[in-house]
């Protein structure tokens, strides 16, 4: 990274220091790489119920819907 004048690196290293507690950082959830979150097998159904603005099956609804 480029552009901090030297006041500031100065201001984020003082504040830094004055609280150095781990929490003040990337969620965990940040942390995780997005390609292991949702693996192939469930990603194929996952993409076709979401296509699908008309799938209905989720009610419980039987036949008689059809009418």
């Amino acid at each position: 990274m480029k552009g901090f004048s030297r006041s500031n690196v100065k201001y984020m290293r003082s504040f830094a220091q004055a609280w150095p507690d781990p929490a003040f950082g990337q969620q965990p959830v940040g942390q995780i790489p997005w390609g292991h979150n949702l693996p192939k097998p469930q990603s194929d159904l996952a993409l076709e119920n979401l296509k699908d603005p008309y799938r209905f099956d989720f009610l419980g609804v039987g036949e008689e819907a059809d009418d």
